[in-house]
């Protein structure tokens, strides 16, 4: 463990050590940046917070010098990451067996082809059903196009962001166009 202070510090990750709770469930916080407030003067945190057992959901934070004596205890020095975000999941982790997909109907004469191969590009903000390998995460998400270095060249066509339909939050990456099918 690092060592004892009187506040935040950039650069440092703490947890919250409450004794009632597991490990795994013990709230995690990444502090960025420390500033004082620009009405009150007193310092805020800023960062991101999550927990052990569930790095998928993390968010962005500010606390305040009050929640500092709730028992954070420094952990030491942030582990270095890159600007781009890691994927929560991609499908590239687990190659698995997926199950086969029902064709869609075309609207438009032109898509026919590639719908009938299961490949008609699907349009952001679409409700999807997403069966593919990552079994944990099959059911419906909203899908928008995936951005990242690894899927822009991709030969067999645009891979797909899923979000969680309630948070917004990306909960599946990397996603080829046979894994999701337009939820009807």
């Amino acid at each position: 463990m690092g060592s004892k202070s009187e506040f935040f510090e950039p650069g440092h990750t703490y947890v919250l050590a409450d004794a009632f709770l597991a490990p795994e469930v013990r709230r995690v916080f990444e502090c960025v940046a420390v500033a004082p407030h620009r009405q009150h003067g007193d310092l805020r945190a800023f960062g991101f917070a999550g927990t052990h057992g569930n790095p998928d959901r993390w968010s962005s934070v500010a606390l305040q010098e009050a929640q500092w004596s709730q028992g954070w205890t420094d952990a030491g020095p942030t582990p270095v990451r890159s600007a781009e975000p890691e994927p929560e999941s991609s499908e590239d982790e687990d190659q698995g067996p997926e199950e086969p997909e029902e064709p869609e109907e075309p609207e438009e004469p032109e898509v026919a082809q590639a719908a009938h191969a299961g490949t008609a590009p699907i349009r952001r903000g679409t409700l999807v059903r997403y069966h593919g390998s990552l079994t944990r995460h099959h059911g419906l998400y909203r899908s928008e196009p995936c951005g990242c270095q690894r899927c822009a060249p991709e030969p067999d066509g645009p891979r797909y962001v899923l979000r969680d339909r309630a948070t917004d939050e990306v909960t599946v990456r990397c996603v080829r166009r046979k894994s999701v099918s337009p939820a009807l």
